[in-house]
């Protein structure tokens, strides 16, 4: 556990699945860090306008809204926050690729 829990990280979860966006959120919330919740894409990208403040970004790869990739690709264009992508596809042509990449 980090010694100094206020210095832990912010960290964005987008995820429409609740149990998902809650689990995730307790556990990290357990290790200190300052976590905000986004219960869709469209929700996520209002918290993502302009400069702000996440250490870390967790995406879900399909949401209402926007996608994971879509904010992805937005946030990367002017941004080198790290960002985490879940999904729960695994066939072939739903494997997460680098977002702004050629599809194999």
């Amino acid at each position: 556990m980090p010694e100094n829990l206020n210095n832990a990280g912010r960290i964005l979860i987008a995820d429409d699945e609740p149990s998902v966006r809650d689990s995730v959120g307790y556990a990290l919330a357990q290790e200190g860090f300052e976590v905000t919740p986004a219960i869709d894409g469209t929700e996520a990208a209002e918290k993502l306008v302009g400069d702000f403040e996440f250490d870390l970004l967790i995406l879900d790869i399909m949401m209402p809204g926007r996608s994971g990739l879509d904010i992805c690709r937005e946030v990367r264009s002017r941004s080198a926050v790290p960002i985490i992508i879940l999904t729960a596809k695994d066939a072939e042509v739903d494997k997460i690729r680098r977002a702004g990449g050629r599809r194999r």
